[in-house]
């Protein structure tokens, strides 16, 4: 049999054709000058931002500057509370978002939906939600996401950032809140896009 250099194969008990493979390390230095390169994983785990279970975050391309949210890896998308939803020609919608719970002032935001998906929330509820897509700002670092827009009343967090929206980049720590610091955007909180 072709094995991998390496791996030795095992005979016998329930599966014949176990194959182990034997403990190897990269080679962390190549070439005639044994230049050192890094290790990759360290590398991306040095890189990573980490964020806590809850983070303020911007919504830049809405005019949003700052809102909370809650980051659930257990949710696949991600979601935005709005109050008011209207559908205009050519696939755009026009919706009120009310950023921060003890500023009530709605922030009018326009938007083309991309796709409307059935979305099972925690409790079991389905729901067809339309779908933006937008830039999310954390900490400086912006990327784009795909958002559900749906009426979040019940709950405690404006904005839901599911793992779609996460990528390896991203670390969770989920006993710690706030760790990407305050989303302050000075253009965004005089109101200007």
């Amino acid at each position: 049999s072709l094995l991998p250099p390496g791996a030795q194969s095992t005979r016998g008990g329930s599966n014949p054709q176990k194959v182990i493979f034997a403990q190897h390390k990269a080679p962390y230095a190549v070439g005639p000058d044994m230049r050192h390169r890094d290790d990759p994983v360290k590398e991306s785990l040095q890189n990573a931002m980490t964020l806590g279970w809850r983070e303020w975050l911007a919504l830049p391309a809405l005019g949003i500057a700052r809102i909370k949210a809650k980051v659930d890896t257990g949710a696949r998308s991600s979601a935005l509370h709005v109050a008011g939803l209207a559908r205009l020609p050519g696939q755009r919608l026009r919706f009120s978002v009310v950023p921060q719970l003890h500023l009530p002032r709605p922030c009018w935001c326009e938007a083309d939906q991309i796709d409307e998906r059935w979305v099972t929330d925690a409790g079991g509820h389905r729901e067809l939600r339309p779908f933006i897509r937008t830039l999310v700002q954390i900490h400086g670092e912006a990327w784009p996401i795909e958002l559900s827009l749906t009426a979040r009343d019940a709950m405690r967090y404006r904005m839901l950032l599911g793992r779609s929206a996460l990528g390896p980049q991203h670390r969770i720590d989920p006993t710690a809140s706030y760790l990407a610091g305050p989303s302050r955007n000075p253009r965004l909180l005089r109101g200007g896009r």
